[in-house]
């Protein structure tokens, strides 16, 4: 994956069994350490924490409800060498009025705990037990589904029944020069899953809530996590009226920038009334930053923030862009190394650099040609800026 690409494969018919109508297309790889495939549940959803060296895997899940709200919760795993094992934890919630919950904690892994098929995982720390565990078909009307429990100044019990099957990007082996050991990068993505359950903000009587969500994991193998990428992206559209969901993630690999030669690695989905149409990957795809400058309030004025993303999406059968514009401070922004006191984060910031995550929740509308028609998606966004290295 995220390389030029020679020719489209279409890979629709296998894609999802039970929607004969969906029309993927994925591109060829020219990089044959790349391969794109239909997720196969629930061997794809494992927890793998033997592997080699220095490893980071999570998992995600990114919702919307239908009372405005929205939030984002992970749960992960990671291997930093010398014997050093960390089970980090983040969740958010945003809704007008309330102020923006963004909540994270690193753990030695001794508290991350597994289910004997590796399928689910349970993360004991100081604010309660966390939970993502894999519910099969018969306990969700012949649907996968994560079951999501959060216990912390928000309370999530939610169930994320997928509605779409997914899609698995693995080994792009993409940063390191021939001959060398190779990066082991995974990704992935279920696009749509329904949301129903309940969140409890700050003490305050429990919500049931429903709405739209999506799934997203990631494995990163054989290096730091933050020695990927100087930046990355990622994007949610969720029209809840039609079932669509428009997804982006891109990150440029840790100094491309510098060295003349930014390579953009991307790839995202576009589905469309509950049916994903496209995956798309590799140049054709794009996230351009417009407007960007130095905020004195925003990571402490070490990288520009922009005022406006576009987001393009282009494949075989499908063309779709949205350039969303953001407010001069973002919904939430977090320095990830917060938590260490100041003499640990100093020594860290030269191991890992100077991560910080901006996210601007609000409103968009993207003009999407399917098939040669065209047709508008709108509804709730999520734009989630990763700094790293400066």
């Amino acid at each position: 994956m995220y390389v030029r690409q020679s020719e489209w494969l279409n890979a629709a018919r296998s894609y999802l069994s039970d929607q004969s109508s969906l029309q993927t297309h994925v591109h060829k790889q020219t990089n044959p350490g790349a391969t794109m495939s239909t997720l196969t549940l629930p061997e794809s959803l494992a927890w793998d924490i033997k592997l080699p060296k220095l490893t980071t895997q999570y998992k995600s899940v990114y919702f919307t409800l239908d009372d405005g709200s929205s939030g984002f919760a992970q749960l992960a795993w990671g291997n930093l060498g010398l014997g050093i094992k960390v089970a980090p934890m983040a969740y958010t919630f945003y809704k007008e009025g309330i102020e923006p919950v963004v909540e994270s904690v690193t753990s030695l892994a001794g508290g991350f705990s597994l289910s004997a098929d590796c399928q689910s995982c349970t993360l004991k720390h100081g604010t309660g037990m966390h939970a993502l565990t894999l519910l099969r078909p018969e306990s969700e009307g012949g649907a996968w589904a994560y079951r999501l429990v959060i216990e912390g100044v928000v309370k999530y019990d939610l169930v994320f029944t997928f509605r779409t099957k997914g899609y698995k990007v693995t080994d792009f082996n993409h940063t390191l020069p021939a001959g060398t050991s190779q990066d082991v990068i995974s990704h992935a993505v279920i696009p749509l899953c329904d949301v129903k359950g309940t969140y409890q903000v700050r003490g305050e009587q429990p919500v049931e809530c429903a709405g739209q969500g999506s799934f997203v994991e990631a494995i990163f193998s054989k290096t730091k996590f933050t020695d990927m990428g100087d930046r990355w992206n990622a994007f949610f559209l969720r029209d809840r009226d039609t079932n669509s969901v428009l997804h982006m993630l891109q990150f440029i690999p840790r100094g491309s920038a510098k060295s003349g030669d930014e390579r953009r690695f991307v790839h995202g989905s576009v589905t469309l009334d509950g049916v994903t149409r496209a995956i798309t990957s590799g140049s054709n795809n794009s996230v351009l930053h417009g407007d960007a400058s130095i905020h004195p309030a925003v990571t402490e004025g070490i990288f520009p923030i922009p005022r406006s993303i576009t987001y393009t999406w282009s494949g075989a059968n499908v063309k779709a862009t949205i350039t969303t514009a953001l407010s001069e401070m973002p919904t939430s922004q977090t320095d990830v190394l917060d938590f260490f006191p100041g003499w640990a984060k100093r020594i860290l910031q030269r191991w890992a650099g100077r991560p910080y995550v901006c996210v601007w929740a609000g409103e968009g509308e993207a003009k999407v040609e399917i098939d040669g028609t065209e047709r508008m998606v709108k509804g709730r966004t999520h734009n989630e800026v990763t700094f790293v290295h400066p």
